[in-house]
């Protein structure tokens, strides 16, 4: 599924060896059958790659110990990549997105074993 959004070997080998690798790409096909677009696809994905390494270097081994560094994470990665944003609307949108994105990828194989 991946193959569909990025063509780098590099890159599909670097997304398949995070620990969290499984629960991204179950995310991406739930993604995919709701209708999202490719372009919450390219936002959210890279995000969540990002998120699988903080987590890990915050000691995390599983799903459930993921969740409570959630907040934690959306606030770095507003800091190093919410300059983007140009108005407080925007950044508070990206901010929900950050979250959303993280906090569906977690909770989807709770809903769909």
């Amino acid at each position: 599924m991946l193959e569909n959004y990025y063509v780098k070997p590099s890159t599909l080998d670097r997304i398949r060896a995070s620990w969290l690798a499984p629960q991204i790409e179950n995310y991406l096909e739930w993604l995919e059958t709701h209708g999202y677009s490719r372009l919450v696809v390219y936002r959210r994905l890279p995000l969540l790659f990002h998120f699988a390494e903080f987590a890990q270097k915050k000691g995390c081994r599983d799903i459930a110990s993921c969740k409570a560094h959630t907040k934690e994470f959306v606030s770095l990665w507003l800091e190093q990549h919410g300059a983007h944003a140009k108005t407080a609307v925007a950044l508070r949108k990206h901010a929900i997105d950050a979250e959303c994105g993280v906090r569906q990828m977690l909770i989807w194989p709770a809903r769909n074993p």
